[in-house]
């Protein structure tokens, strides 16, 4: 409310072509009557706070003028929560190749993830957690195009972001996992020795 360096990023990028991810309603909507020019996504991390349900993701959705609803990692293979979900164009999966929401370290890092970027820091200590698995892909809650394809969009979801978790020694193994999404198969070697040579 306060946070003279975040209000002078809104007023300075108030062009209408950018987005705010927020996880409090007073909060969202002081921004959509000071900004109104911005549209809103409802972040995930509320869910560190007060634990979403499908009833109040379904009074968020419904009471609240957000572009899109983010869903934590931690139901993204829940389809019992999934299936109770309305207007299910408006939520969004997380793909997240190595941060595992089962880890018991998972909301500790993510608060002070927040808490790095109130003071201003580039990084915090969870993006080179030492829990991190190597072998991203026993992650449960990693999915693949066939999942994506086969399980939410039937569903109705067809929004999924994938989060940026590149650092620490397990970034290359991040770097093949978004290549398989972002690059066509014919120039993927290509990208992968581009970035050999610049390391």
């Amino acid at each position: 409310f306060y946070d003279a360096m975040a209000n002078t990023i809104c007023e300075v990028n108030h062009n209408g072509s950018n987005l705010i991810a927020i996880s409090n309603i007073s909060l969202f909507e002081t921004l959509k009557e000071k900004y109104p020019n911005y549209s809103f996504v409802f972040s995930r991390e509320a869910d560190l706070i007060t634990p979403f349900t499908p009833e109040i993701l379904n009074s968020i959705n419904e009471n609240n003028q957000f572009k899109l609803i983010e869903l934590p990692e931690r139901v993204s293979n829940n389809f019992d929560f999934l299936k109770e979900l309305k207007h299910k164009q408006k939520y969004e999966i997380v793909v997240n190749p190595l941060c595992n929401p089962q880890c018991k370290n998972y909301e500790q890092c993510h608060i002070n993830e927040h808490q790095k970027q109130l003071d201003y820091s580039s990084y915090s200590n969870f993006r080179n957690c030492i829990k991190i698995n190597p072998n991203y892909s026993n992650n449960k809650n990693l999915l693949s195009i066939d999942d994506l394809k086969s399980l939410y969009v039937p569903l109705g979801i067809t929004h999924f972001t994938f989060s940026p978790f590149l650092y620490g020694e397990n970034h290359i193994n991040v770097l093949y996992f978004y290549v398989q999404y972002f690059i066509k198969s014919e120039y993927q070697q290509m990208v992968l020795e581009q970035y050999d040579r610049r390391i």
